[in-house]
């Protein structure tokens, strides 16, 4: 058996289907070549509705901060009222309360904007993975998946296509076992192929 010593098989890690493919057995590639491409449409749409929804987290935080800024101020308003004996408690203890939920309410918001952008980084990934590139230099030697074709990487990754640098070969035989004793370190080895039956290599 002949086969590269170095190869990879490059498969996907989103689901879809493989609306182009750039390559075919025989291409010579340059890491990082574009080697294929997954219809990126449902990716992108789950970008774009993870962007929308951060903008509106963002637009209830600066309203949230708005509103700490007014329950501070009515706080302070109440204690220095309470001071002269011109207020109630009842009003004092409500602006604390109102004071302290509007920071909570704030928390949650910012937590909740940590989690948006979590999310939207893991989309942005995904929609990245739907161009599949070169992870090596070499050359196309096997091809799996077919312009078209669904592939769906839940069950497992799909290899698409192998990449093989092919200068340098590795051969795997068997030696019968009466020959086996005559095999020594350095010894000249050359083979043929069914092919070419008459040129030693």
């Amino acid at each position: 058996t002949l086969q590269p010593r170095d190869y990879v098989d490059v498969g996907t890690q989103v689901s879809g289907q493989l609306k182009k493919l750039h390559v075919e057995i025989g291409s010579t590639v340059k890491a990082g070549q574009l080697l294929a491409e997954i219809d990126p449409t449902v990716y992108l749409s789950r970008v774009d509705a993870d962007r929308a929804q951060l903008a509106n987290l963002r637009a209830q935080l600066a309203d949230r901060e708005a509103q700490l800024v007014l329950a501070e101020q009515q706080l302070e308003r109440q204690t220095n009222l309470m001071r002269e004996q011109a207020t109630t408690a009842e009003a004092l203890q409500t602006a604390q309360a109102q004071l302290a939920s509007a920071r909570a309410q704030l928390q949650v918001l910012k937590a909740q904007i940590q989690q948006a952008g979590s999310t939207l980084r893991g989309d942005e990934a995904s929609l990245s993975y739907t161009r599949i590139h070169a992870p090596m230099a070499g050359t196309v030697v096997s091809q799996n998946a077919k312009q078209g074709q669904m592939l769906n990487a839940n069950q497992h990754a799909p290899i698409i296509v192998r990449i093989a640098d092919l200068s340098t070969m590795t051969i795997q035989s068997q030696v019968s076992e009466a020959d086996v004793s005559r095999l020594q370190v350095g010894m000249d080895v050359y083979f043929t192929t069914l092919g070419h039956a008459a040129k030693p290599w």
